[in-house]
């Protein structure tokens, strides 16, 4: 079994469907940013096929996330419009995430192409899903994420 140890820092700004408003934009995805630290470790065991992935991440949401400061300085370095109703942010908060994934191998046809079964996604806010992964080398993947009945997304994995 090869286990593979990492941390990265993740930071992601959302903002809703127009930057143009200053007001809050009721229904409308709110003005947010979260900033984390993550320590993950995945283990694969290339004889069953199956890999375990396990990570924590820590940080905040809200102002200091740095948001803002982000979007204002990618608009002002583009020359484009700056947004406005970040005053109407998400409040600051502790973030703390826990995820687990299961992934085992179910077909293998050729050396190019595999496809793969995620049995376990878990999270804090307790998604659980079953997420079909067609591996098509060993290099980049492509995943076919279920997040809901209604909501299908082909995500390419590197």
């Amino acid at each position: 079994m090869q286990r593979v140890y990492g941390l990265s820092i993740e930071h992601n700004v959302f903002t809703p469907s127009s930057i143009r408003h200053d007001e809050i934009l009721y229904g409308d995805h709110p003005f947010s940013a979260f900033l984390l630290l993550k320590s993950y470790v995945r283990s694969y065991d290339s004889k069953s096929g199956s890999v375990v992935s396990s990570s924590i991440s820590l940080g905040f949401i809200g102002p200091a996330a740095f948001g803002k400061e982000m979007q204002t300085s990618i608009h002002t370095w583009l020359e484009n419009l700056l947004p406005l109703g970040w005053d109407h942010q998400i409040r600051n908060d502790f973030l703390l995430n826990y995820q687990l994934n299961y992934e085992r191998m179910i077909i293998k046809v050729p050396e190019n192409f595999t496809l793969q079964e995620l049995g376990l996604l878990m999270q804090v806010h307790c998604v659980m899903m079953l997420q079909p992964v067609c591996k098509l080398n060993q290099e980049s993947s492509m995943k076919l994420l279920i997040k809901n009945p209604l909501y299908f997304c082909l995500e390419k994995v590197l």
